[in-house]
């Protein structure tokens, strides 16, 4: 496989977006607790212990605009189809961008001002950040896994042919083209030093993806065993990396040792899912309540909002 980009690929500077202390200094107050009690889920009705959602409208997988840190998308699902909606904090607008989709994935919104997704087919959508020029890249059901290059320039993907034989792909938003095959990263994150962090079930790998050279790794453990990693990304420092780990909580991984702070604890009844990372540094997250049924576990999904160190969590969607 290349490793050299066939493109020219600038390293975006976010001016005034760099914070030295992103995580809370020693003796902060403990802000990792959530407010809500935790409580034991038990259906006996149910053999296999299924999940559904709750009744109400629903607020999923969250993705902040990296160009404005009051301005995120995120999904609303529906009945039988679903709503991809950006939200606007500052003045409470909502802007409906694709609809007519079952919408399973994370948006992912460039600094360019395209939002990629991949669908339950295995096929890549982008859409700009007002709804125009939807258009679909990939019509293989082979791809998932978008993700923008740091500049905007280019999208990766991973194409698997069959199971034990993948790709990564990066596709050009100029050409509308591929433009290299690169290391076949699952679901991962690059920050604009083009290191990747890649996701697996208990531990995210950070690979330097100018030298194709893994630089550590970090496992996480919980109650029980290995710890079921969700979501990560990188904190605009690029060094920390933040990490939803279902049951058990939000950890943050410092790269330069690959050390662990846990920012906010979860359980069965309160976990979090998807999250995001401003350019600010905020931590923008799918939170998860979840109530025992008569045949499932209900869950109920609102998007919060929290500092870089876990403290001042308040809930965005829906609006109190």
């Amino acid at each position: 496989m290349k490793w050299l980009l066939s493109v020219s690929i600038p390293v975006l500077l976010l001016d005034g977006c760099q914070h030295e202390n992103l995580i809370a200094d020693e003796g902060a107050r403990d802000c990792t607790l959530i407010a809500d009690t935790c409580r034991t889920l038990v259906v006996p009705n149910s053999p296999i212990g299924g999940s559904a959602l709750d009744t109400g409208t629903h607020y999923m997988r969250p993705c902040f605009n990296p160009m404005n840190s009051e301005e995120f998308v995120f999904i609303q699902p529906g009945s039988f189809l679903d709503e991809m909606m950006v939200y606007n904090m500052n003045d409470g607008e909502f802007n409906t961008i694709v609809t007519g989709f079952n919408l399973t994935s994370q948006p992912k919104w460039s600094v360019k001002g395209w939002i990629a997704f991949w669908t339950p087919d295995w096929n890549v959508w982008i859409v700009k950040s007002n709804g125009d020029s939807l258009t679909q890249i990939t019509n293989e059901n082979l791809d998932r896994y978008p993700e923008w290059s740091p500049d905007g320039e280019c999208l990766f993907y991973k194409r698997t042919t069959e199971p034990t034989v993948q790709c990564g792909l990066l596709w050009s938003i100029e050409t509308h083209s591929i433009v290299d095959t690169i290391r076949a990263y699952g679901e991962m994150n690059w920050n604009s030093e083009y290191n990747i962090c890649n996701e697996g079930h208990s531990r995210i790998k950070v690979y330097s993806m100018r030298i194709d050279e893994l630089l550590g790794e970090a496992t996480f453990t919980g109650d029980g065993g290995e710890s079921h990693l969700i979501d990560a990304q990188w904190f605009p420092d690029n060094e920390n990396i933040v990490c939803t780990l279902w049951h058990n909580g939000i950890v943050v991984v410092n790269t330069t040792d690959f050390s662990q702070t846990r920012i906010k604890e979860s359980c069965a009844s309160r976990y979090y899912n998807d999250v995001s990372v401003s350019a600010l540094g905020e931590v923008l997250v799918e939170k998860v309540s979840a109530r025992a049924g008569v045949v499932d576990i209900l869950e109920k999904h609102e998007i919060w909002l929290m500092d870089s160190n876990g403290c001042n969590e308040r809930r965005i969607l829906p609006v109190e």
